[in-house]
């Protein structure tokens, strides 16, 4: 939460610094609470924080001075524009001081004279009254004038302090006596304390002797029965080891008899498009990458592949009869499997007649050939 400042400091840093830091310090310590190092936010826009400062301040101290109120005019003596004005902050703080009505005092060096056209919205500053101030007067201006000006009050605890220092007396005296009184009644219960502990550490040694022999006896008896423990977890693992090792030699020994036994099919690419279009149909019975070995099965379309033949029509029918050979590595064979019914279509181009066949082939359920093909690989 934002700190709250009962009194705002307005200066320019050029020519206000010095009595603008003087009046700050002895301000604080009179127990006021003072905003006075607003400029270190830096450039830029007039910022939130500043216009929190100034909501919440009761009074406004502004140090006039020339080189306040340079910035408000152009090089002919002009007054600059307002958008040129809310470009300086010292503007900015005394016009918005003015807007809140805030409690404005202006602070003056002896034989000072506000200029006659200072910007309209802050001439009216130039009216109200103004206390001189000088190096050598200031003690007895502060005291007696600006300190009346100001409606802001010191903190509590700094205009009541001789009350709350006598009160903390008060307290501190008696938290020393009840302190003492503490102190003696300790002393007699630390000394009946010390003679039962005395009577307790001579029961404690008897009971601890007992203890000790009782503890032997139960030490010897815990080891031997850990050691037994020991021997009998140590044979049970290396049982259970031995039994595992054994079980992993039977699984890897069954695996690679059963790897041995395995039928592989393989592919064999007849480099036509209805070949592709028949892997990719048959490519659930599972083919194998690679060579042919073992006890593998190679697996071939039909060959040729399709006939495409000049029809009555004047079109062109193609055909196709789906046929797979199946022969061992070596070219043993092992059957043929064919297709129920003729893939074919008619167009009046080549291309279009075999485009269709290839979709028809495409469509085609070829499911009872992989459960055929799956058979074989048992």
């Amino acid at each position: 939460m934002a700190k709250k400042y009962d009194i705002f400091i307005s200066y320019r840093r050029k020519g206000g610094l010095h009595d603008a830091r003087i009046l700050d310090e002895k301000l604080r310590n009179d127990g006021y609470s003072v905003s006075f190092d607003i400029d270190t936010l830096g450039r830029g826009k007039f910022t939130d924080t500043l216009r929190t400062r100034l909501k919440d301040c009761k009074d406004f101290l502004i140090i006039f001075e020339p080189t306040y109120h340079e910035r408000f005019f152009d090089e002919d003596g002009n007054v600059k524009s307002e958008e040129a004005l809310n470009e300086d902050w010292c503007y900015l703080e005394l016009k918005n001081a003015l807007l809140l009505n805030k409690n404005i005092i202006p602070i003056i060096p002896r034989g000072y004279v506000f200029p006659k056209n200072l910007p309209k919205e802050i001439k009216e500053v130039a009216e109200m009254n103004a206390i001189e101030m000088t190096a050598q007067e200031f003690k007895p201006i502060y005291e007696h004038t600006i300190k009346a000006y100001l409606i802001s009050k010191p903190r509590f605890t700094h205009r009541h302090r001789k009350s709350i220092l006598a009160v903390l007396s008060l307290i501190i005296v008696s938290i020393i006596a009840y302190l003492g009184f503490l102190y003696l009644e300790k002393s007699k219960q630390a000394d009946l304390e010390a003679k039962q502990a005395e009577e307790e550490r001579i029961r404690a040694a008897l009971e601890a002797d007992s203890i000790k022999k009782a503890e032997e006896i139960r030490r010897v008896f815990i080891a031997d029965s850990l050691n037994k423990l020991r021997e009998d977890q140590t044979r049970g693992i290396l049982d259970s080891v031995k039994a595992r090792e054994e079980e992993r030699r039977a699984a890897a020994a069954a695996a690679a008899a059963a790897a041995a036994t395995r039928t592989e099919l393989h592919w064999v690419d007849n480099g036509d498009e209805t070949g592709r279009i028949l892997l990719q149909k048959l490519s659930r019975a599972g083919f194998k990458a690679g060579g042919c070995t073992g006890n593998g099965l190679k697996v071939t379309a039909s060959r040729p592949p399709a006939r495409c033949l000049p029809n009555k029509r004047g079109g062109i029918d193609c055909s196709y009869s789906p046929q797979l050979t199946i022969t061992t590595c070596d070219g043993a064979p092992r059957g043929n499997l064919t297709f129920a019914q003729l893939i074919g279509s008619d167009s009046k181009s080549e291309a279009a007649a075999k485009q269709k066949m290839l979709e028809e082939l495409s469509a085609a359920n070829f499911n009872q050939w992989v459960n055929r093909l799956q058979g074989m690989k048992q």
